[in-house]
């Protein structure tokens, strides 16, 4: 005979699933609206779009406290296993969404981060030489496929950072 708290049981696998997508969706939409509005800069000086950031942990915290609500109890590893899988499923939909983004939604975005970058080295004081050559470095770190990469694991890590806390605030034996 089974027990029936097995049966009933919520892997941390399957709440990182349904929060994963949650978050992506949700800073995906964020992301678009402010791009929408206006208020989308590829330098960061527009402070609301660090909002994103506090949704980002809103959501990995939610995640894990809904996976020790779902099941009673959590040990340390199943919160930090539920925070970091969370983040990592958010971070694949958004590294899809940034490289959708800048070949396909707005590629003039991302001409635009770059002019504005150029800028800041010639209000520097660098040379035209040392400007091409690190645009050309810099190249490398803008192209859609190296930004979609580096989302999932910028994203990986942040959230393990949230997870280890949040794990060890919700865990309940």
């Amino acid at each position: 005979m089974t027990n029936m708290m097995d049966e009933e049981q919520v892997t941390p696998m399957q709440t990182a699933l349904k929060w994963g997508v949650y978050t992506g969706i949700a800073l995906i939409i964020f992301d678009l609206v402010l791009y929408v509005l206006g208020m989308k800069s590829a330098d960061g000086s527009n402070p609301v779009q660090y909002l994103g950031f506090l949704f980002f942990i809103g959501f990995v915290v939610m995640a894990i406290k809904s996976h020790v609500q779902s099941n009673g109890y959590m040990s340390y590893g199943q919160g930090l296993g539920a925070g970091l899988l969370t983040s990592l499923i958010a971070g694949a939909l958004i590294g899809v969404y940034v490289y959708l983004f800048a070949t396909v939604i707005a590629p003039e975005f991302m001409d635009g981060a770059m002019d504005g970058i150029k800028d800041q080295w010639e209000a520097q004081g660098m040379s035209d030489e040392q400007i091409e050559q690190a645009e050309g470095f810099a190249g490398m770190f803008m192209s859609p496929g190296v930004m979609a990469i580096s989302s999932i694991f910028s994203y990986g890590f942040i959230g393990l950072i949230i997870s280890l806390i949040a794990a060890a605030v919700f865990k309940r034996d």
